[in-house]
């Protein structure tokens, strides 16, 4: 038997099904020992609803992100109700029913699953009770059992991530806006007479500040592209003026001091099409690497040509890089380096591979030293 409550709805059904029928499915889905079993052994939050959105089983993961101490508790509630979202009382029928509803990814993601879709939803949920809101990631599937239509939402709490990437989007707009602010500064600064024997303080300073709003946007760039959010400028250029941009920019770091970045003379002016900035950072990285893992006196070398319908960039040091790190080169957070700084090799295969459509590689050995190379199409193809 089933009860209808009788008020317009704003948006989803407002029907709900009585004790009895909320009892009987729950039993339906309490009865598969193992089905219960898994769901509990599970990491995310599970719940399962019956078609009026109602849930007739949830895991201990779901009644502890809900606030109750036990998954029976919330039987008969829908999922906003149960973790108490400020819109799931504006309405008599409750969670689904209010015109707040209508935007909401859990209520759509669960309205779609409905329509024997497979659904993945985020969802912000602000709460009526004053404590932080929370930001959900749910799947909605489908599901039979026991001849009855059910859908199965399985979701995790990505609250911490998005608090996260939120401050990480703020801490780089103000730190940019300071780093800017000092370049304007900086470059109001009087120029050093000529021969005054005094070391050039004025381009120091430049280059450090330019240098610091690299990072900054390398950094931000990085965090893009790990949420898929990193736009690209896709135009042509050539490919010797990058080199020798590079060269001139990393020539005058701390870490080149007594080094020699050298420019191959075989080396081939290619125009392709691609982001170039992005480029500049990939090979930017490689040879900062190179930088670093050589000792005073070494020569760096780059280099640049043709390869199969694309350019090849290689930037050579006489390092090697042992075989154990090797194996660990592109892992997100490995660095021979200190900790949390493994993110230069890892950068340089994402941005390269998922997004500008070329690929990248690396040989080392004690005879032949270390050699990295980033290959791009000659036009622009990020799926080639």
């Amino acid at each position: 038997m089933q009860q209808t409550v009788q008020e317009t709805t704003k948006f989803a059904p407002g029907e709900r099904a009585d004790e009895a029928t909320i009892y009987r499915q729950s039993q339906l889905i309490l009865d598969q020992e193992l089905l219960s079993r898994l769901y509990e052994a599970v990491m995310n939050a599970v719940v399962i609803l019956n078609q009026q959105r109602q849930i007739v089983y949830c895991n201990q993961h779901f009644a502890e992100l809900a606030g109750y101490a036990t998954p029976q508790e919330l039987y008969g509630m829908r999922v906003g109700e149960a973790i108490n979202c400020v819109h799931s009382d504006e309405k008599a029928d409750g969670c689904g029913t209010a015109e707040a509803c209508a935007v909401c990814g859990a209520v759509n993601a669960i309205l779609e699953a409905q329509k024997e879709q497979i659904v993945v939803q985020e969802a912000h949920i602000r709460k009526r009770d004053g404590k932080p809101d929370v930001n959900i990631e749910l799947k909605a599937s489908p599901m039979q059992q026991g001849g009855e239509k059910f859908i199965l939402v399985a979701m995790s709490d990505i609250s911490d991530r998005v608090r996260r990437e939120a401050l990480e989007r703020i801490f780089f707009h103000d730190l940019m806006n300071t780093a800017s602010g000092l370049k304007i500064m900086s470059e109001e600064l009087p120029e050093e007479s000529r021969g005054s024997g005094t070391p050039p303080v004025k381009r120091q300073l430049l280059n450090g500040i330019i240098h610091l709003i690299d990072e900054i946007k390398e950094q931000r760039s990085l965090l893009d592209a790990e949420i898929e959010e990193l736009k690209l400028n896709v135009k042509p250029f050539q490919s010797i003026a990058l080199l020798k941009e590079l060269a001139d920019y990393y020539q005058y770091l701390e870490i080149a001091v007594g080094k020699e970045i050298v420019i191959d003379n075989n080396t081939e002016d290619l125009t392709f099409e691609t982001d170039r900035t992005l480029v500049f950072r990939v090979i930017g990285n490689m040879l900062k690497n190179a930088l670093e893992a050589s000792h005073p006196g070494a020569s760096i070398t780059m280099n640049c040509r043709q390869l199969n319908q694309g350019v090849e960039f290689s930037v050579h040091n006489p390092g090697v890089i042992p075989r154990r790190v090797q194996f660990q080169v592109f892992h997100r957070a490995f660095s021979t380096k200190a900790q949390g700084r493994g993110l230069g090799t890892y950068s340089m295969k994402l941005l390269t591979e998922h997004y500008l459509g070329g690929h990248i590689s690396f040989t080392s050995s004690p005879k032949m030293g270390t050699c990295f190379r980033a290959w791009y199409p000659l036009q622009f193809n990020r799926f080639a």
